[in-house]
């Protein structure tokens, strides 16, 4: 399945889908990045940039994906959508 994340979905599906990162929390990031809809306990750790948090809430397969959840924010998510402090979705630019 492809997840729309604006002018940036191709690299986004590609990277997320080549570093195995589970449906659920692509679903999660791209609601949050387009809307800003709250995400579970395991990707607002992440968000807030709490690695014990994240780590102690993370299931299996998020745990093996964690890295590459964390590198597909800090390098891929536009600055506004990197924290839950400062969100600024990119629904707000249209």
């Amino acid at each position: 399945m492809n997840y729309d994340f604006g002018d940036y979905s191709e690299d986004v599906n590609r990277f997320l889908y080549k570093y195995k990162v589970p449906e659920s929390t692509i679903e999660g990031l791209r609601n949050w990045v387009m809307y800003g809809t709250p995400t579970g306990e395991f990707l607002s750790a992440v968000l807030d940039d709490k690695l014990t948090d994240a780590v102690c809430r993370a299931d299996k397969n998020n745990l093996s994906a964690l890295k590459a959840i964390v590198l597909f924010i800090y390098n891929c998510l536009p600055a506004g959508c990197k924290n839950r402090k400062t969100w600024r979705g990119l629904s707000e630019d249209e």
